[in-house]
């Protein structure tokens, strides 16, 4: 399972569209609030909660990333999702190299 949330909005990963990322993510820039973006993931293999800087918090796991928590947690960095001035768009991206895993 997939969940998206953004600030305290929340979706499944097929319901967390380009218009309601764009939605969120830019009513929370124009009124110059951080923007917290987490994005969980839990399947049989797969449990890990990736977040941008804007989250508070920043605690990391306690365990080390398996092989393919690994994987998506460079392709995170490799979208920019580890920067504050991500791109939507590249969410988006992850989001649908998510959905091919």
């Amino acid at each position: 399972m997939v969940t998206v949330i953004i600030g305290n909005s929340e979706r499944g990963l097929d319901g967390a569209t380009m218009s309601w990322l764009s939605e969120q993510i830019l009513r929370r820039r124009n009124d110059r609030t951080p923007v917290c973006v987490k994005v969980s993931i839990k399947t049989d293999g797969l449990n890990i909660l990736l977040t941008t800087p804007g989250c508070s918090g920043g605690a990391s796991g306690g365990r080390t990333p398996n092989a393919e928590e690994h994987k998506i947690l460079q392709l995170w960095e490799r979208r920019g999702m580890d920067r504050d001035n991500f791109e939507i768009a590249e969410l988006n991206a992850f989001l649908k190299d998510i959905r091919s895993l």
